[in-house]
């Protein structure tokens, strides 16, 4: 149902584990590791108790989109790879079948539970994994768009200033050599390195 729902979404956190497996993986092991820690640091808080049913619920929601995505991965890596003209196997079909190959592997009484937890885990690392590039992604989209009108502003200043300076001719050469240095795009030291 969620890769009827969303079928890009799934297709690309499916796309997210095949780019970048190993990235994802450890993702998916340090939300395991957090998230007790992140529960137990806003109950001891106090006031991050009322946040506490919130991510709950966005965690499962999480969780839940996370098991399609991790079954349609497995799928895809079951499906036979089709030419680069065709379109790729739609993920309905992926899940579908993952989710056959998962059924399976959960009669095995040991393996099953291994299997079930092992797909949790791993399904919502790849959703999380997903949500970070896509905010770190808008991050550099917006970056660039704030910082180009910087400089021309700059350049603007300076140019007002040399105009303004009872010399001219001799300053102008100089500002235009000169390059502009913007604070905005410097390193900014951190605590421990002052």
């Amino acid at each position: 149902l969620i890769a009827l729902l969303f079928p890009q979404g799934v297709e690309r956190c499916v796309r997210t584990m095949e780019t970048q497996p190993g990235r994802t993986v450890l993702a998916a092991l340090f939300t395991f590791i957090g998230k007790p820690i992140v529960f137990l640091l806003l109950v001891i808080t106090g006031i991050g108790i009322i946040l506490v049913p919130f991510l709950a619920l966005a965690l499962f929601i999480a969780g839940l989109f996370g098991k399609a995505v991790a079954l349609a991965w497995l799928g895809r890596r079951v499906l036979p790879a089709r030419a680069a003209s065709s379109p790729e196997h739609r993920p309905v079909i992926a899940v579908l079948v993952g989710g056959a190959i998962a059924l399976l592997l959960y009669v095995v009484p040991i393996l099953g539970f291994i299997t079930y937890k092992a797909l949790d885990v791993l399904g919502l690392g790849i959703v999380v994994y997903t949500l970070l590039l896509a905010m770190r992604a808008a991050r550099a989209a917006k970056a660039p768009a704030a910082a180009a009108p910087a400089p021309a502003a700059e350049g603007a200043a300076a140019a007002t200033a040399v105009d303004a300076s009872p010399e001219p001719a001799a300053a102008a050469p100089a500002a235009s050599a000169a390059p502009a240095f913007s604070t905005e795009r410097a390193n900014r030291a951190g605590f421990w390195i002052r």
